[in-house]
C-alpha cells in the first residue's frame, strides 16, 4: 500500500493543544481507528474494524461496565501501549485502502452518519472552553483540569462505541445484500432465484427481510443479563454464561445477519430453529428483532426441545462452566472459540458484580 494512496474519506481529529500526553495519544489512537474503520466500510469487500474498546480494556487502559467505557485512571502513565495500539493498526492496514470504492449506497449512506459523530467529536475537542488551562500553584506548571480531561476522553470513547453500532447495522445490510447477489445468480452459487430487493439492495423475502434487519438493535450485555435474572430467576453466573456468548455469536446486535449461514439474532438462529423464532415473534405480535422477544424465544427452547442445554446450564456453578455449557449444548458451535466465550462470560460477571458492590 503506498503512502498516497486515497481513503475512502479523509478523518482528522485535533486534540486541545493543552491536552495531557495521554489525552493526545488517546486522540491519535481514535482517528487511526475511525480512519480504518471509514476505509474498511469503503471497501467492495467490506470488513468490520478492530474492537478498539475492547483493546484498551484487554490493556488496562480502559474499563467497560453495563455498555459504557472509560479510560482507566492511570492511562496517561501508559503512553506507550496507546502509541503501540495506534502502529500495529496502521501496521495491519493490510492494502485497505484501494484506489476505487464500489461500497455503493449502504457505504455513502452510514459515511454521512459517521461524518456527523466525527463533526460532532472534533466541535467538542476544538472548543475553546475546552482548552482553559488551570495553573497548579506548587509547580506553577499549566494543565487541562481534570473534569476537561475526563470529558474529553468520555466523548472520544462515545464516538468509538456508536460509529461500532453504526459499522454493525452496515454490515448486517452488507450482508444481506451479498446473499441478494449470491441468490441473483444460481448457476454460480448453487441458490435459488433472487427475491425482490429494495433500493438500497437488501432483499425483501426469504429467511429474513430488510425491514427485519433494519429493525434490529445493539443491546447492553446488562439489559440482557438483568432480564435472564429478574424475569427467569437464572444465577449471576448461567446468566453471565449465556451472555458470553452471545458477545461471541453477535455482539449484541438483535439484527446480526450472517448471510452464509443464513444465521439472525443475538444467538445466531438460523434453519428451523430461525423459522421458529419467526413463528414465535409473530405469535406475541412482536417483531423478530425484539430482545426480549429473542431471550423468551431463547428460554422456551430450553425448556422445550433443547433441555439438554437447560439441565447443562443448570449444573454449571461458575460463568466460565456455564458458557462452556451453553455453547456445547444450546449453541453447538465448532467449539473454536469456546474459550473466548468463556472469557467473555468471566468478564462480564466480574463488571456486572463491581457495580452490584
Amino acid at each position: 500500500m503506498g503512502a498516497n494512496d486515497p481513503h475512502f474519506h479523509e478523518v482528522k481529529l485535533v486534540p486541545p493543544s493543552h491536552a495531557s500526553a495521554g489525552l493526545k495519544s488517546l486522540t491519535h489512537l481514535v482517528q487511526v481507528w475511525l480512519q480504518d474503520a471509514v476505509d474498511l466500510l469503503g471497501r467492495d469487500e467490506p470488513r468490520k474494524p478492530p474492537d478498539l474498546i475492547g483493546d484498551l480494556v484487554d490493556k488496562k487502559l480502559a474499563t467497560e461496565s453495563a455498555g459504557q467505557a472509560q479510560m482507566a485512571s492511570d492511562y496517561g502513565d501508559k503512553n506507550t501501549k496507546l502509541t503501540e495500539l495506534a502502529d500495529k493498526m496502521t501496521a495491519d492496514d493490510n492494502g485497505v485502502r484501494t484506489k476505487t470504492y464500489e461500497a455503493g449506497q449502504i457505504a455513502n449512506d452510514t459515511w454521512t452518519t459517521i461524518k456527523g459523530r466525527i463533526d460532532h467529536l472534533q466541535g467538542i475537542l476544538g472548543d475553546p472552553k475546552n482548552n482553559e488551562m488551570v495553573q497548579d500553584p506548587d509547580s506553577h506548571k499549566w494543565y487541562l483540569p481534570v473534569s476537561t480531561e475526563t470529558k474529553l476522553q468520555t466523548a472520544l470513547l462515545t464516538c468509538v462505541t456508536d460509529v461500532s453500532d453504526d459499522l454493525d447495522t452496515a454490515w448486517n445490510k452488507f450482508q444481506a445484500y451479498a446473499q441478494a447477489m449470491a441468490d441473483a445468480n444460481p448457476e454460480s452459487h448453487g441458490g435459488s432465484p433472487a427475491p425482490p430487493v429494495d433500493a438500497s439492495g437488501a432483499p425483501t423475502g426469504g429467511p429474513v427481510t430488510a425491514e427485519e434487519i433494519s429493525g434490529g438493535q445493539k443491546v447492553t450485555a446488562k439489559a440482557i443479563y438483568d432480564y435472564l435474572i429478574d424475569h427467569y430467576h437464572l444465577t449471576p453466573a448461567q446468566a453471565a454464561g449465556i451472555v458470553g456468548n452471545m458477545q461471541t455469536e453477535s455482539s449484541f446486535n438483535t439484527g446480526a445477519w450472517n448471510s452464509r449461514e443464513g444465521a439472525l439474532g443475538l444467538c445466531q438462529w438460523e434453519g428451523g430453529r430461525l423459522t421458529a423464532l419467526k413463528a414465535y415473534a409473530k405469535a406475541h405480535n412482536q417483531p423478530i428483532t425484539d430482545m426480549k422477544t429473542q431471550v423468551d424465544f431463547m428460554m422456551s427452547e430450553m425448556h422445550g426441545g433443547e433441555s439438554q442445554a437447560w439441565s447443562a446450564l443448570q449444573s454449571a456453578g461458575t460463568p466460565a462452566a456455564a458458557a462452556a455449557a451453553f455453547d456445547q449444548y444450546y449453541e453447538r458451535s465448532a467449539g473454536t472459540s469456546r474459550n473466548q466465550r468463556m472469557a467473555n462470560a468471566t468478564n462480564l460477571a466480574s463488571q456486572f458484580a463491581t457495580v452490584a458492590a
